[in-house]
Protein backbone atom coordinates (compact mmCIF):
# COMPACT_ATOMS: atom_id res chain seq x y z
CA UNK A 1 0.00 0.00 0.00
CA UNK A 2 0.60 3.60 -0.66
CA UNK A 3 0.03 4.83 3.17
CA UNK A 4 4.11 4.68 4.40
CA UNK A 5 4.25 0.78 4.73
CA UNK A 6 7.23 -0.43 2.10
CA UNK A 7 6.15 -3.77 -0.31
CA UNK A 8 5.78 -6.63 1.14
CA UNK A 9 8.76 -7.84 -0.56
CA UNK A 10 10.72 -5.55 1.26
CA UNK A 11 9.22 -7.11 4.42
CA UNK A 12 10.74 -10.31 3.95
CA UNK A 13 14.16 -9.37 3.33
CA UNK A 14 17.01 -7.07 4.96
CA UNK A 15 19.53 -5.47 3.01
CA UNK A 16 22.70 -7.73 2.56
CA UNK A 17 25.59 -6.05 4.62
CA UNK A 18 27.46 -2.97 3.00
CA UNK A 19 24.13 -1.64 1.25
CA UNK A 20 22.00 1.88 3.14
CA UNK A 21 18.84 2.34 2.17
CA UNK A 22 17.68 6.09 1.51
CA UNK A 23 14.12 6.83 2.56
CA UNK A 24 11.28 6.91 0.69
CA UNK A 25 9.68 9.28 -1.52
CA UNK A 26 6.01 8.59 -2.11
CA UNK A 27 3.94 9.78 -4.89
CA UNK A 28 0.10 8.48 -5.95
CA UNK A 29 1.38 5.57 -8.17
CA UNK A 30 4.75 4.81 -7.11
CA UNK A 31 7.66 5.96 -4.86
CA UNK A 32 11.51 5.88 -5.15
CA UNK A 33 14.42 4.82 -2.92
CA UNK A 34 17.97 5.11 -2.98
CA UNK A 35 19.75 2.15 -2.38
CA UNK A 36 23.80 2.88 -2.20
CA UNK A 37 26.68 0.15 -2.06
CA UNK A 38 27.64 1.86 1.80
CA UNK A 39 30.37 4.76 1.67
CA UNK A 40 31.00 4.81 -1.78
CA UNK A 41 28.67 6.87 -3.17
CA UNK A 42 27.34 4.35 -6.10
CA UNK A 43 23.98 3.03 -5.80
CA UNK A 44 20.90 2.52 -7.88
CA UNK A 45 17.23 4.07 -7.60
CA UNK A 46 14.54 1.63 -7.38
CA UNK A 47 11.16 2.30 -7.62
CA UNK A 48 7.85 0.09 -6.16
CA UNK A 49 3.95 0.40 -7.04
CA UNK A 50 1.14 0.09 -4.71
CA UNK A 51 0.76 -3.41 -6.14
CA UNK A 52 4.48 -4.39 -4.53
CA UNK A 53 6.04 -4.48 -8.36
CA UNK A 54 9.50 -2.77 -7.57
CA UNK A 55 12.38 -2.22 -10.33
CA UNK A 56 15.79 -0.50 -10.57
CA UNK A 57 17.36 2.35 -12.67
CA UNK A 58 20.88 2.30 -13.92
CA UNK A 59 23.37 2.73 -11.49
CA UNK A 60 24.62 6.19 -10.97
CA UNK A 61 27.02 8.00 -8.37
CA UNK A 62 25.88 10.52 -6.17
CA UNK A 63 22.50 10.77 -6.23
CA UNK A 64 21.63 13.32 -3.69
CA UNK A 65 17.73 13.37 -3.92
CA UNK A 66 14.81 11.65 -5.17
CA UNK A 67 11.07 13.10 -5.56
CA UNK A 68 8.26 11.87 -6.30
CA UNK A 69 6.01 13.85 -8.85
CA UNK A 70 1.98 13.85 -8.16
CA UNK A 71 2.13 12.67 -12.26
CA UNK A 72 3.80 9.43 -10.89
CA UNK A 73 7.68 10.43 -12.30
CA UNK A 74 10.32 11.03 -10.01
CA UNK A 75 13.00 14.60 -10.53
CA UNK A 76 16.47 12.64 -9.76
CA UNK A 77 19.10 15.37 -8.21
CA UNK A 78 22.74 14.39 -9.00
CA UNK A 79 25.09 17.37 -8.56
CA UNK A 80 23.96 20.32 -10.27
CA UNK A 81 21.60 18.12 -12.89
CA UNK A 82 18.48 17.31 -12.22
CA UNK A 83 16.75 14.14 -14.55
CA UNK A 84 12.76 13.64 -14.86
CA UNK A 85 12.22 9.67 -14.98
CA UNK A 86 8.93 8.22 -15.61
CA UNK A 87 7.64 5.17 -17.15
CA UNK A 88 9.38 5.46 -20.72
CA UNK A 89 10.58 8.90 -19.46
CA UNK A 90 14.29 9.83 -18.83
CA UNK A 91 15.43 13.53 -19.85
CA UNK A 92 17.42 16.10 -18.18
CA UNK A 93 15.58 19.53 -16.66
CA UNK A 94 16.65 22.45 -17.90
CA UNK A 95 17.73 24.93 -14.28
CA UNK A 96 18.66 28.28 -14.16
CA UNK A 97 21.81 28.41 -11.86
CA UNK A 98 21.28 29.58 -8.17
CA UNK A 99 23.14 29.88 -5.54
CA UNK A 100 21.56 27.48 -3.55
CA UNK A 101 18.19 24.77 -4.11
CA UNK A 102 16.87 21.54 -2.53
CA UNK A 103 13.89 20.24 -3.57
CA UNK A 104 11.46 19.68 -0.74
CA UNK A 105 9.14 16.49 -0.86
CA UNK A 106 5.81 16.19 1.37
CA UNK A 107 6.77 19.97 2.80
CA UNK A 108 3.32 21.46 4.77
CA UNK A 109 1.47 18.35 4.67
Amino acid sequence: SMDGEFPPLLHLFALPLGLTMSPSSRGPGLSAIWIELSGTNWGVPAFYLPNGAFVTGSIEQGIQQLCATNLNGVVMIVGTTARYLAPGVNTPMNRPTVLWRRCLSGAGG
